[in-house]
């Protein structure tokens, strides 16, 4: 019985951090991409389109 609950809590925690994992990432890869976005605006401003 007790390691059913070891298991069952184990369980819960890593579905709980996956999430928490999941929701930083989404939020971090939109500040990447708008970082990316600010860049690429930049160097285009600075030298100019290269295509």
């Amino acid at each position: 019985m007790e390691r059913l609950f070891l298991a069952l809590s184990g369980l819960l925690f890593t579905v709980f951090m996956g999430v928490f994992f999941l929701l930083r990432c989404f939020s971090l890869e939109r500040q990447i991409q708008y970082w990316l976005r600010n860049t690429y605006y930049r160097f285009l401003t600075t030298f100019g389109n290269p295509i």
